[in-house]
């Protein structure tokens, strides 16, 4: 069965940029997001388990679960 990988897409939620990537692993793709924000940025999956963006040196900002949220829902839209 051939299915369609959907579109690299971005967006912004309260100021946070978001990047969904998808790739092509046979037969399934597979999806990384990323949560960015000046200097601190962690993958999707990363952000759900801990709840923090982290800079190259060390420091880490908390972010509301309630936006963590949002954008979980946003990535499971887009094909996440």
């Amino acid at each position: 069965m051939k299915y369609s990988i959907p579109a690299d897409t971005q967006t912004i939620i309260n100021g946070y940029k978001i990047s969904l990537e998808f790739s092509e692993d046979e037969p399934y793709y597979s999806a990384s997001c990323q949560v960015e924000k000046g200097d601190y940025c962690a993958s999707l999956g990363k952000l759900g388990d801990y709840g923090t963006l982290e800079n190259s040196e060390g420091e880490e900002i908390t972010l509301p679960d309630r936006l963590i949220h949002k954008i979980e829902s946003w990535a499971e839209a887009n094909g996440y």
